[in-house]
């Protein structure tokens, strides 16, 4: 949907299932910004919800798309700091890497524990644990139940 609100084209954007199955993307044309709401957790691990149709598949393929389409926009994360496009494909690289480390353990055989255990992420030390909740390691275990799923 696209609106005029104050002179500034507003873009509304429903990618589809990414973080849940209800996320919605704003984007600012004249301001060159987008506000990506939950589709970004900048310098953190984000929350799948898988319960909720998480599909970290489209998830990153819709922050790659858009990067593409609007490569100078600066980008308001749903949680932390405001960034530039960079930021936003640097944590969607970060979701194909854990995406590809998870279905390498899952074809391996490895349980959802082994695979929490055994995937390594320090190479993505700009993500930052926030809590007990939003870890990495939970983010492999999430993305292991979903993908999992689709087996």
């Amino acid at each position: 949907m696209r609106i005029e609100v104050g002179g500034e084209s507003v873009r509304l954007i429903h990618p589809g299932a990414c973080h849940t199955s209800g996320d919605s993307i704003v984007v600012f044309d004249q301001a060159k910004v987008i506000h990506t709401g939950d589709l970004f957790f900048y310098g953190m691990p984000p929350y799948i919800d898988v319960a909720d149709g998480a599909d970290t598949h489209n998830w990153f393929r819709t922050i790659d798309i858009l990067a593409e389409k609007y490569p100078d926009f600066k980008i308001i994360p749903g949680h932390g700091r405001v960034t530039d496009m960079r930021g936003w494909v640097a944590f969607s690289d970060y979701l194909k890497m854990l995406r590809e480390k998870v279905w390498a353990a899952i074809q391996a055989g490895k349980s959802r524990e082994e695979t929490m255990e055994s995937v390594d992420l320090s190479s993505y030390s700009q993500i930052q644990d926030s809590g007990e909740f939003l870890t990495k390691k939970n983010n492999v275990g999430w993305v292991y139940d979903e993908m999992s799923k689709q087996k």
